[in-house]
């Protein structure tokens, strides 16, 4: 027999291994360890990105690889893959593609889209459609070509047996796709739009028509003077008598006709008058109407400001060269005061304070307090003897350890007392040590610093790509002017500990130049382009284009012909975006070229002489030429000159107005239920977790724990294939035990005595009841039975327990989603309703209500009314009131004095009072009455709706000691999101006290938790002034 003790003792201990080697439901993963990847074939593939067909479990039959989740992802060989992964009771389906090609959408006038490898050459023997037809390849301009393409059409890619499917999204023209006669109808309208407009030209013709002030404001008793150019038609001098007619605004009227003039040549209008005696009110625009003497119609009409003005004739400048600092570099400051002539003035002083930004951010050590106050530095600098002055910001008035960001406030004062005031906003970094990148022209130059000083150092360069490989590794010194490849999409660097990164996407700055103009017989267009990025360009002669490519460089001649236009474009791929550049060369016939010549500087009381001439744009003198020349001091800031255009002929070429696409990721997920339950339990060892289990149970899955109690608690669940329904009914022995319909538990858990239990649960779909199911003693047992069969029957080993059993009564189509009569009629004898008169606590100072807690104490069970405040908004009183709460069934009650059914309801710690629970009614129960009446209507909801119960298995039945701590942490979290001082009464001092502003920026304490105070308390540290101490709420954050 000593062999048969060696083998029980061998078992035991293995099964005891397997024991160990699996979880428990509380700490059970919820998702497979390991990620699964399956190779797809092209007619899957095709079916999925056509939306013909999703991914399922059918799909997987060629199994590849998998590798820990968490993990890096294996380099896969070129193709096709799906990643799956177990979460829950789903599959999740992840799509790979692997192969070293990329997709860009390159702006054009039709629908052209590049391919590259990470080395940036061009794919040219792809297999690419749209709407399934064939796109060509370009070999010309070294792109893909189809005529159009709009949203929603799929591009499909193939390169050496790889796929790649993509949506199409058409932002500009959109295009929408829309029945043939309502395109028709839309067609016919823009036809009949056009006829209208041709035929009613005159009508919305503008003409070209202007009046310019001597000066754009006047004072009382000046002079006004205008000169005006009228047309009656586009290119049509009006030749009559016009009338000058001064007009106010609303609330200030004024009509009064000035003069009626002649034109002194066809069109030119000129005109003065005095502004004494109008009766003008300061501080008003007032407006000069030209009109028709004969229509009485306005020609043209302007405005000018009537104050009593007094010009600011000083400007002030403070700069700084960057707006980052590293910590030990000078922060200076340049300081300069200049006047109307933007010449230096030696007067004044500048009052400068440095204080932390409004907005301000810091990067601050963790589990460390710091004080930073809010003036960091102040001090007043004379500009009396210097055209300009440079300060340095001392580096002690910067904390130490701390990086943030903050304000220079520079505040001028003449000798005149004009003050102006100039700001900036400059942050300090947490370290001395900095790399800088600068991205111009396709290179990056890099620097190290140290306290704001360049210094040698060796790096490490990193060169990313699109998917954050890596495409170029080097080890440079620095400083470094480095190559950017064009197909690159993030450079990183390394030194000294050090890591700064550039998103290469983010650089506005164009990274090519290029030089297009125009000689007397040539255009000529050039491109300098010292990185070498690939571009495409097009020249535009008029209507057509007369050159095209794809280069590198670019140094090209065009004969200009005749009197055509010009326009070009460039286009280039950069930091996985396109850029555009485009610019016109337009041909003006009567182009005509304003020379002024005049003195630089002219002192106070000078005479000086304003040459003009004017010429055609072959540089020959011109006459009979008029010129309106005027001038003012440049003291008026907001005055502004008229926009004339140019007569004669003028003509553009042809501007590409490029179609606007984008193209969508073409690697889909998806998430569908696991449905082989018996190949993934093996496959992916989902049987060897508790949450597995739990959802897939043979029968009936259990765990449990020890209750110090001499009963047992039950918290049920209903699964049906790894899916845990939402059950709305429960019956206990027959008993209704639990409805969903009650508003004060939504907890599925119950008390019950220990020994066997028939269970009904009613969900959407199914009536399921559980006959004979085992409790043991001093046990709270979560189970999840499995509902997914007819008829289950388990047995237990104690053959002293009858036969357990599971029967799932499936519910006729007709009848899901709603409850029976039968029930209804149940729910009205077992719920009742509580006017919710509890009362509330207020904090001090704060609006927000605490509501006291009630609860229904009877036959040792509690029903905690309001874990959760409930309140709807009252129309009438306009404002949120609290709602009467549901509450039952009641399994058990007590009785008193001969009454069955009575319930005590408690609020807080006071009984309010006993009553009969009848269902059906609605209670308002006080401390010395009570009031009941039926129900107005039916308050239950009758449909049933699939819901997903909470599944972090942490319900409890409610105790006196869990509502305690309900209200104490519903106080906690108000006080932490509350502002505002915590205290009714206060001791002020007096006015001429000093005070103090407070700024709190909380971290993370040691736990790398986020602090959330609930109250916070500032105290002076003298003890003579400690009365004055302040109690404020945890959100508080500026104290003063």
């Amino acid at each position: 027999m000593k062999w048969k003790s060696i083998v029980v003792c061998f078992l035991a201990v293995l099964y005891s291994a397997v024991l160990c080697g699996q979880s428990n439901l509380f700490n059970s993963p919820r998702g497979s360890s390991d990620y699964y990847i399956y190779k797809l074939s092209p007619e899957v593939l095709k079916k999925i990105h056509l939306g013909e067909k999703k991914f399922d479990e059918a799909m997987l039959s060629d199994f590849f690889l998998k590798y820990k989740a968490g993990g890096p992802q294996p380099t896969l060989p070129p193709g096709n893959y799906v990643q799956v992964r177990a979460s829950g009771a789903d599959l999740i389906y992840q799509e790979l593609i692997s192969d070293n090609l990329y997709v860009k959408i390159v702006p054009a006038e039709i629908f052209a889209i590049c391919l590259y490898d990470s080395l940036g050459t061009i794919i040219k023997d792809a297999q690419v459609k749209v709407k399934g037809r064939r796109m060509s390849f370009d070999k010309k301009l070294h792109y893909y070509k189809a005529a159009n393409a709009n949203s929603d059409d799929i591009v499909s890619i193939e390169h050496k047996g790889v796929y790649h499917y993509l949506s199409v999204e058409r932002s500009w023209p959109y295009k929408d796709r829309v029945p043939l006669l309502k395109g028709i109808k839309n067609s016919w309208l823009r036809t009949k739009f056009k006829i209208k407009r041709f035929f009613h030209k005159q009508e919305t013709e503008q003409t070209e028509s202007f009046m310019v002030f001597n000066k754009p404001m006047y004072k009382p008793n000046e002079q006004v003077k205008f000169k005006a150019y009228l047309e009656e038609e586009k290119w049509k001098p009006y030749r009559d008598s016009i009338t000058v007619r001064l007009t106010g605004g609303y609330g200030y009227a004024k009509d009064t006709v000035l003069a009626r003039l002649a034109p002194y040549r066809p069109g030119m209008y000129n005109f003065a008058f005095d502004l004494k005696g109008l009766g003008l009110i300061l501080d008003k625009d007032y407006g000069i109407s030209l009109e028709s003497t004969k229509a009485k119609v306005v020609l043209h009409q302007q405005s000018f400001r009537y104050e009593d003005y007094e010009l600011k004739s000083l400007s002030f400048n403070m700069t700084s060269e960057k707006t980052k600092y590293a910590k030990g570099d000078s922060v200076r400051l340049k300081l300069k005061a200049l006047n109307e002539n933007e010449m230096p003035i030696y007067d004044g002083k500048v009052d400068v304070r440095v204080v932390t930004s409004p907005l301000y951010t810091l990067d601050i050590e963790s589990n460390k307090v710091n004080f930073i106050p809010d003036t960091l530095w102040q001090t007043s600098i004379s500009l009396a003897d210097v055209a300009e002055k440079e300060i340095v910001l001392p580096d002690s008035i910067f904390p130490a350890d701390i990086g943030l960001t903050f304000r220079a406030i520079g505040t001028y004062l003449s000798s005149d007392n004009e003050r102006i005031e100039r700001s900036l906003d400059l942050s300090i970094l947490n370290s001395e040590k900095e790399i800088r990148i600068a991205v111009k022209d396709g290179h990056a130059e890099i620097k190290y610093f140290e306290k704001g000083v360049a210094m040698p150092a060796t790096a490490r360069l990193l060169v990313l790509g699109e998917h954050r490989e890596v495409l170029k590794t080097e080890n440079l010194s620095l400083p470094n002017l480095v190559s950017i490849p064009w197909q690159a999409e993030e450079i990183v660097v390394k030194s000294n500990g050090l890591s700064k990164s550039v998103y290469l996407e983010d650089q506005e700055q164009a990274q090519l130049n290029y030089r297009f103009y125009r000689t007397a017989d040539s255009v000529i267009l050039h491109v300098n382009n010292p990185a070498m990025i690939p571009f495409w360009y097009r020249v535009h002669r008029a209507g057509r284009t007369i050159a095209s490519g794809y280069h590198t460089t670019l140094n090209s001649k065009f004969l200009a012909r005749g009197k055509d236009g010009y326009s070009m474009e460039i286009t280039y791929l950069f930091g996985g975006k396109s850029k555009v550049i485009q610019e016109e060369l337009p041909y003006v016939e009567k182009n005509l070229n304003l020379a002024v010549n005049t003195a630089t500087t002219v002192y106070p009381g000078q005479k000086a002489d304003v040459e003009l001439s004017v010429t055609d744009k072959n540089g020959k003198p011109l006459k009979d030429v008029d010129i309106t020349a005027y001038g003012f001091t440049s003291k008026f800031r907001s005055a502004t000159t008229p926009n004339i255009t140019m007569g004669g002929l003028m003509r553009r070429a042809r501007v590409a107005q490029n179609l606007n696409f984008s193209l969508d990721d073409d690697e889909k997920v998806h998430q569908g239920a696991l449905q082989n339950w018996a190949k993934w339990s093996k496959d992916m060892q989902l049987d060897t977790m508790a949450f597995y289990r739990f959802l897939y149970p043979k029968d009936y899955y259990q765990e449990s724990l020890p209750l110090d109690a001499v009963k047992s608690q039950i918290s049920p669940y209903v699964v049906v294939n790894g899916a845990v329904q939402g059950i709305h009914l429960v019956w206990i022995d027959g008993v209704l035990t639990y409805a969903k319909q009650d508003q004060q538990n939504n907890n599925t858990i119950f008390e019950v005595s220990p020994g066997q239990h028939d269970f009904r649960f009613r969900t959407k779909d199914r009536d399921i009841r559980v006959n004979g199911f085992y409790l043991e003693k001093g046990k709270k047992v979560i189970v999840s039975f499995n509902a997914s069969q007819d008829t289950i029957g388990f047995n237990y080993p104690d053959k002293a327990f009858s036969k357990g059993q599971i029967l799932v009564y499936r519910l006729p189509k007709e009848e899901r989603g709603k409850l029976y009569t039968n029930e209804l009629t149940e729910l009205k004898r077992q719920l009742i309703t509580v006017t919710n008169n509890f009362g509330a606590w207020q904090l001090p100072n704060n609006n927000a209500l605490i509501e006291m807690p009630a609860y229904i104490q009877t036959a040792g069970d509690l029903y905690y009314l309001n874990p959760i405040r409930k309140t709807v908004y009252d129309n009438r009183l306009r404002t949120q009131v609290p709602v009467p709460l549901m509450v039952g069934p009641f399994p058990r009650t007590e009785m008193y004095n001969g009454v069955s059914k009575i319930g005590t309801l408690m609020v807080d710690t006071a009984k309010i009072g006993r009553f009969e629970i009848e269902g059906g009614y609605q209670y308002s129960i006080y401390k010395n009455y009570q009031k009941q009446k039926s129900w107005d209507g039916n308050p239950l909801r009758i449909d049933l709706y699939d819901f997903t119960p909470n599944l972090d298995f942490q319900e409890r039945v409610w105790t006196l000691e869990d509502i305690k701590a309900n209200v104490e942490r519903t106080f906690q979290e108000t006080m932490q999101n509350s502002t505002g001082l915590a205290q009714f009464a206060t001791v002020k001092k007096g006015k001429t006290d000093a005070i103090f502003k407070l700024n709190l920026t909380l971290g993370n304490d040691a736990a790398q938790k986020g602090i959330r105070p609930a109250l916070i308390f500032i105290e002076p540290t003298n003890v003579e002034e400690r009365m004055y101490f302040r109690l404020f709420y945890g959100g508080h954050r500026t104290f003063g």
